[in-house]
């Protein structure tokens, strides 16, 4: 991806001022002047992430002892991004998500610093939306890493004893979980599946 690199959120009128914005732009999304010309435009992109994972990673090992067995599988990605957030995030409606939460953390006047990651927002065409100046193109604010670590599937068993009468059946009681739980940065989707 190429595009902008975010910079955190404008806090008092003298930082947007000093890249031709206004009071207005305080609290919403900033992004680096990369060329140093003291304005926001093409030329400060960048290469800013990729939508394919560098290596993605399975691990699984089987334990025994006696009659008790143990399976477990690991597996995870690392290095890639996805889009994550959008300039107007529907807080509500069917692809709301988890809007709601950065609603609640969104930069303020009295609380700048709730969320260094969530700019203000207002009402806008029947719903909350971020404000500010977004320059068109991609961005690191509308990236995140989809980097994980899950246990993928754990599974316990035993082996019952042979019955001499059976003597040439394994009977065995086993028990399996999956996706019981995962390390990641990503809030609201699944990492495995992040376009689902």
């Amino acid at each position: 991806f190429y595009g902008y690199v975010f910079d955190g959120i404008y806090q008092n009128e003298a930082e947007a001022k000093a890249l031709g914005l206004t009071k207005d732009d305080v609290g919403s999304v900033k992004f680096k002047d990369l060329n140093g010309d003291n304005k926001i435009t093409t030329e400060d992109r960048t290469i800013i992430g990729n939508a394919n994972p560098d290596f993605i990673f399975g691990i699984g090992n089987d334990f025994s002892y006696k009659n008790f067995d143990l399976n477990i599988l690991f597996q995870g990605s690392a290095l890639g991004s996805m889009e994550y957030k959008e300039p107007l995030y529907n807080i509500w409606g069917e692809n709301g998500g988890g809007a709601l939460e950065q609603f609640l953390d969104r930069w303020h006047p009295t609380d700048p610093l709730a969320d260094p990651y969530d700019p203000k927002t207002k009402w806008v065409s029947g719903h909350y939306g971020y404000t500010g100046h977004y320059p068109k193109g991609n961005s690191e604010f509308n990236r995140v890493s989809t980097a994980y670590l899950r246990l993928k599937s754990i599974e316990i068993g035993y082996t019952l004893p042979r019955i001499k009468a059976l003597s040439t059946m394994n009977l065995r009681i086993f028990a399996n979980a999956y996706n019981l739980f995962t390390i990641t940065g990503v809030k609201f989707v699944d990492p495995e599946h992040p376009d689902d």
